[in-house]
């Protein structure tokens, strides 16, 4: 099939028309306004004047990287003509290459035939490529080309996909069975879907699939209506339609059999109206080992929590330990436990210990296990959280561990400790340059340097590789893909920044793949010139992360861009905020994204809710029409942040404030208030907050040290005035 062919005419016409130059302009200067990322010329330009010019004077992969030019302006169908003429006109890799652009964007078009050609053409490339077939499959599926799409379905070996696309795969089965009369096979397929996985993992087109044919639950067996119905309600949350149906259902022997149903009625029915009569019922199931048993006691331990039944909830979780089939299963019933028992007692070190020695994880209970060093802080349980140190440190993560050590530390320094009575052998200056040997540059990193009078190592030799080494400037080779420093240096040809950043960010993803330094550094300097902070902050993070990756200075800065900084340094001066801390929170709220939206509504790069936005906009007497516009954000998120530091008078407080609220800042004061200032943040129980102020003073300290010639002393003491070195 050969799809998408250039009238020879146009193409002439084209050609012709442009003459000597390039869509009517000479080729130097259409090569400077793509590299600037002016796009505009284009705007009167027809899809065929644009499609049948002659590219090649813009270099290697110019259509390729042309067809993302179309696609970032909105003409998808331009950029689709790009990508297949590059088929014919260009070299590998960038032909193939540009066909699967071709490809991808068709499928999102959900243009199957256009998928259909671009697969087949890629299989002749690369035939044992099972992604590529997958895609192949999709389009053929689609088109109702179901012997074809049969025979290769059925080639692959099991477990070849990812867990959603295997899903997907046995429900192209069940169709395609159906459609061929496999009656088997179509039967087979379906009732691994309904009975045997999650409904929050299902799709919906399994319903609609029913639903077209109601014939078809007789596929299902005796109880496929009644299951895909119970199915249906739970994959859409219909906790109260479900509860209904279970009232009047409750001796379908079929569903008290069934591990996933089971397992569904613990995360559905989780409030307490629910959770009480679905409490009722799992109580009447007998006993059960394996899969059932595991998810009938977790189910069970899911709505005891919900109804506070705290011991009962315990139990259930500890029980599940013992029924678990896997890993998974049981580090998630461990995980449970432990949330249940630290809310009921405070001495859950024992069972601590006992987990990490048997988790493969330990990473995979930080959140617990800081919430209930949270609550020892607050219970102001010293002894307590030195056996932590004396007996959980050889189990934990690093992360983990250095906030052990520098808690403990704390204390001691604040004589709430006495680390010799405590049965520690160690120094409080050993256990802070653990903290620093085990995580270098995190927040108790950093406060570990300022008691000890140590500067940050920051690299301030000059970029010694500051252009791109000869490696990435040879010739193109013959391959599936181009060397990487090429690859993003075409990308940044025809000003495509992002789409450069988010390359790299995935070849650094590859464990195995050598990236330059220098590359590194020059996209994400290209990035931020664009305005583009979101994906240079990902980029340097990921760089930064890599194994023997050579941090210097310059890493440093763009870790920490100067965004919008002249207005930044004028809203903090007028507002009595200093321009680090200002900095550091818009870095921590939107990575510098004035287009950044989070799931409760909160706007912009301040992240400001549009009720607390029109509150200060009232004072101020101004306007706002648009949140995401950078100067109106920064102007409200200035004076809000002004006013917290004004009315809690120390940074810290300020910052919980804009992140968990007036009130509760003010309930933990009344309750933390008397405890050391570093130690009153990792006593706060909500985790949210107590991982946002570390953030905001690490981002603030980067920020006075790199640009404001300010020591780390004095940073710390910005957010913690009365702290004690």
């Amino acid at each position: 099939m050969t799809l998408l062919k250039l009238s020879p005419l146009v193409f002439i016409f084209s050609l012709v028309s442009c003459g000597a130059g390039l869509w009517n302009l000479p080729p130097t200067e259409v090569r400077q306004k793509l590299e600037a990322g002016d796009y505009s010329f284009f705007t009167s330009l027809s899809d065929d004047e644009v499609v049948g010019a002659d590219l090649s004077s813009l270099g290697p992969g110019a259509w390729y990287y042309s067809g993302f030019v179309l696609a970032k302006i909105h003409r998808p169908l331009a950029a689709e003509r790009l990508w297949h003429i590059a088929r014919e006109r260009e070299r590998s890799p960038w032909n193939t290459l540009a066909a699967r652009e071709e490809l991808k964007s068709a499928r999102e078009r959900k243009d199957w035939p256009v998928v259909e050609d671009a697969a087949h053409w890629l299989l002749r490339h690369f035939p044992h490529d099972l992604p590529l077939q997958r895609e192949l499959v999709t389009a053929l599926y689609w088109q109702k080309l179901d012997s074809e799409a049969w025979k290769i379905l059925t080639s692959w070996p099991a477990n070849a996909f990812s867990r959603s696309q295997e899903r997907e795969n046995l429900l192209y089965k069940a169709v395609l069975a159906v459609r061929l009369g496999y009656t088997d096979e179509a039967s087979k397929a379906l009732k691994t879907l309904i009975f045997d996985t999650p409904a929050s993992l299902l799709s919906y087109r399994v319903y609609s699939f029913l639903e077209e044919d109601p014939r078809r639950y007789a596929l299902l067996g005796p109880d496929g209506h009644w299951a895909a119905y119970w199915q249906s309600m739970a994959g859409q949350e219909m906790a109260q339609e479900a509860s209904s149906w279970l009232s009047h259902n409750a001796n379908v022997a079929g569903f008290w059999r069934n591990p996933i149903f089971i397992a569904e009625m613990g995360s559905l029915f989780r409030t307490s109206s629910l959770a009480r009569p679905a409490l009722v019922l799992l109580d009447k199931v007998p006993e059960a080992k394996g899969a059932l048993g595991y998810s009938l006691t977790m189910a069970k331990g899911e709505l005891d929590e919900a109804l506070s039944y705290g011991r009962s909830a315990e139990e259930n979780f500890q029980k599940a330990q013992g029924l678990a089939q896997n890993t998974q299963e049981w580090d998630r019933a461990s995980w449970n436990f432990l949330a249940a028992k630290a809310q009921r007692v405070t001495d859950v070190l024992g069972d601590f210990e006992q987990i990490l020695k048997k988790t493969r994880q330990p990473a995979y209970y930080s959140d617990v296990l800081s919430s209930w060093m949270a609550q020892l802080a607050s219970h102001r349980d010293w002894r307590l959280l030195t056996r932590v140190y004396r007996e959980l440190t050889p189990y934990l993560d690093p992360d983990d561990e250095a906030t052990v050590d520098f808690l403990l530390a704390s204390l001691a320094r604040h004589e709430m400790v006495n680390l010799r009575d405590a049965g520690i052998h160690a120094t409080i200056r050993d256990l802070l340059l653990k903290t620093i040997a085990l995580s270098p540059f995190s927040y108790e990193s950093l406060m570990a340097r300022a008691i000890l009078g140590q500067a940050l190592p920051l690299d301030t030799r000059p970029n010694i590789d500051a252009t791109l080494d000869e490696r990435y400037t040879r010739p193109l080779p013959e391959g599936p893909e181009p060397p990487v420093g090429q690859w993003v240096q075409g990308f940044f040809r025809f000003g495509l920044a992002r789409e450069a950043g988010t390359l790299l960010i995935r070849v650094l993803g590859a464990s195995s793949t050598e990236v330059s330094p220098a590359l590194v550094r020059e996209t994400a300097a290209k990035l931020q010139e664009k305005k583009e902070y979101k994906t240079s902050l990902l980029l340097m993070d990921a760089a930064v992360a890599k194994p023997g990756y050579p941090t210097q200075k310059r890493d440093w800065e763009l870790l920490f861009p100067r965004a919008w900084q002249d207005l930044m340094d004028t809203l903090a001066k007028k507002n009595h905020v200093d321009s680090s801390l200002l900095t550091a929170l818009i870095r921590v709220e939107s990575s510098f994204d004035p287009h950044a939206k989070s799931w409760v509504g909160a706007t912009g790069l301040s992240q400001l809710m549009p009720s607390t936005a029109r509150g200060v906009a009232r004072e101020l007497r101004l306007k706002v029409k648009n949140l995401e516009d950078p100067e109106t954000n920064l102007t409200l998120g200035a004076r809000y942040l002004g006013d917290l530091l004004r009315d809690e008078k120390k940074a810290y407080l300020a910052l919980m404030a804009y992140n968990a609220g007036y009130g509760r800042v003010a309930s933990w004061r009344r309750t933390l208030g008397s405890l050391p200032e570093e130690i009153f943040v990792e006593a706060v129980p909500f985790s949210e907050t107590r991982y946002y102020v570390k953030k905001v003073l690490r981002s603030a300290v980067m920020y006075g040290i790199l640009y404001h010639n300010k020591t780390l002393p004095e940073m710390v003491r910005l957010i913690y005035p009365e702290f004690r070195f």
